[in-house]
């Protein structure tokens, strides 16, 4: 809505004629620019919408048209995508420079007569608009004397069905790699669980790259990086505790010093250990060579047997102490990203 003085008449001239209605082209045709278009051009309408024209100059145009503009989400590289805003501006002024034409805002019951030229379109988008006036005054130019009619548009990305498809996998993978923590440990199982998920996340990298946007780092990206290098993380640990170098380190003062604290067992809710005592009875009535020999023959089965039990033990013990300390590093991890990511 506007008011071109050039445009008025005087009705007692025309028969009493004050307003005239009339579609684009058959008597005359306005002629608009974008400001801060893509393209320099004009605001062609989509169809032959209909004008309407008072005495006084003043001009109602509904019309439905496309503009291209640049949008901004005022952030750095990394962005939350899917949970994106952009930030639109529209500025419509007249083509004629010299023209002194004043815009006005259209009063929302004065569109009610072009609701039925109305089409309501779907997209992913929730939009929310502004419209002001921004009067020639404002500004200190010999070359423009006319207003700009701005239209700011907020656009929310509904993200309903993005975060069926991103952050369901990503919950899941998470939930599962956090639970693996407390199977047993030691497990062959668990490397292949590990490589799996690393190879599921690979795939999914790979093609992600169709959805997201190309001039940005969307953060859901980040959080599965994070997830691959946690995976890849807890792989190489359990892969490197199955070793016989673990084993050698579990026989070292230290760690056997560590593993027999009363203070790590209860930290890490290891069983404690339970003193007994041994009572060995030398029987000297057996004189017999052989039955010494089964004898002595007999108590280093049962000592080896004892000392493997002891060393296997012992590194299921740290492996379930290096467990307990993955778990709660990772959920911490997870639970930092996902905030900082909403």
């Amino acid at each position: 809505k506007w008011t071109d003085d050039s445009m008025a008449w005087n009705p007692l001239k025309f028969n009493g004629t004050s307003r005239l209605t009339f579609r684009q082209g058959q008597i005359w045709s306005p002629s608009l620019s974008i400001y801060n278009s893509d393209t320099i051009g004009f605001l062609d309408a989509k169809n032959s919408e209909p004008i309407t024209m008072f005495e006084s100059g003043e001009t109602i145009l509904h019309m439905q048209t496309t503009i291209q503009t640049w949008c901004l989400d005022y952030s750095d590289m990394l962005t939350k995508w899917p949970h994106d805003e952009y930030d639109c501006v529209i500025v419509i002024e007249p083509w004629e420079n010299h023209e002194d034409i004043t815009f006005k805002k259209l009063d929302p019951e004065d569109m009610k007569a072009f609701a039925d030229i109305d089409d309501v379109i779907q997209n992913s988008w929730d939009i929310t608009t502004e419209q002001y006036i921004l009067n020639s005054t404002s500004w200190n130019s010999n070359s423009s004397e006319s207003d700009r009619f701005v239209i700011e548009v907020v656009l929310k990305r509904r993200a309903t069905a993005f975060n069926i498809v991103f952050y369901t996998p990503l919950l899941v993978l998470m939930t599962f790699i956090l639970l693996s923590f407390w199977t047993e440990p030691l497990n062959l199982r668990r490397i292949w669980f590990y490589a799996g998920c690393s190879v599921v996340i690979c795939s999914g990298l790979c093609y992600i790259d169709f959805l997201v946007p190309c001039h940005s780092i969307p953060s859901i990206l980040v959080l599965y990086t994070v997830v691959l290098g946690g995976v890849l993380l807890a792989l190489l640990i359990h892969a490197a505790l199955m070793t016989s170098l673990t084993k050698r380190l579990c026989k070292t003062i230290t760690i056997q010093n560590i593993l027999t604290a009363q203070w790590f067992r209860t930290l890490f809710f290891l069983p404690p250990f339970k003193t007994s005592h041994i009572y060995e009875t030398i029987n000297n009535d057996y004189g017999e060579s052989n039955e010494d020999v089964m004898e002595t023959s007999g108590i280093r089965n049962i000592e080896a047997m004892q000392s493997d039990n002891k060393e296997d033990n012992e590194s299921v013990e740290l492996a379930e102490a290096v467990d307990k300390v993955l778990f709660l590093i990772y959920s911490m991890t997870f639970a930092v990203m996902l905030a900082l990511h909403f």
